[in-house]
């Protein structure tokens, strides 16, 4: 398996170092999951960069005017780093994303998961996630959300968070992974 950034330590994020393992490790190919439910049996997850803005929750800690654009931008100029992240208000709402970047690479390249949620209704899924990743990772039920992307071809991560028992996501039924393995575009 390949090396890849490890987050152990809040202060010791480097927000360059960990955008550019998400680019090297996950944008430059497709990921393929198989599934056991008979109306998703296969379905394609496509990473890009701008993931990580959302992902990350980047985009609650910075002026709503700040797209994922400019974020990165902000990351590679070094004028985004985690003492600035640290300092802000709501930095408590994006600390444990932080800290559990790595949950991604159990999640699709160590693919230690064995089964997703799929949501089928839309009011017991108030971000109309469409497949969801819901394991434990640091002692902590982490959650990554993907939504079908605008054409519905394939989805894309679109949240990343911690979520506590109680959750409907945690309450829905799951469903087995059969296989997952990566494909060059």
């Amino acid at each position: 398996m390949k090396d890849y950034y490890k987050v152990e330590k809040i202060n010791d994020i480097n927000l360059q170092m960990l955008l550019n393992d998400y680019i090297e490790v996950f944008t430059k190919r497709k990921l393929i999951v198989k599934t056991s439910y008979f109306k998703l049996e296969q379905f394609e997850i496509r990473f890009n960069k701008r993931d990580i803005h959302h992902l990350l929750g980047f985009h609650k800690i910075q002026n709503k005017k700040v797209n994922a654009t400019k974020t990165l931008q902000l990351i590679l100029e070094g004028n985004l780093t985690i003492s600035e992240i640290k300092a802000h208000h709501n930095f408590g709402e994006i600390r444990n994303r932080l800290l559990n970047y790595n949950f991604l690479h159990k999640c699709f390249i160590n693919q230690e998961i064995s089964l997703c949620v799929i949501p089928k209704e839309s009011s017991k899924n108030p971000q109309n996630l469409s497949v969801l990743f819901i394991d434990k990772y640091n002692n902590i039920n982490m959650m990554i959300g993907l939504k079908l992307d605008s054409r519905g071809r394939y989805y894309v991560p679109a949240t990343m968070y911690q979520i506590n028992d109680s959750s409907i996501y945690q309450r829905t039924k799951r469903t087995r992974i059969t296989n997952m393995w990566w494909e060059d575009y």
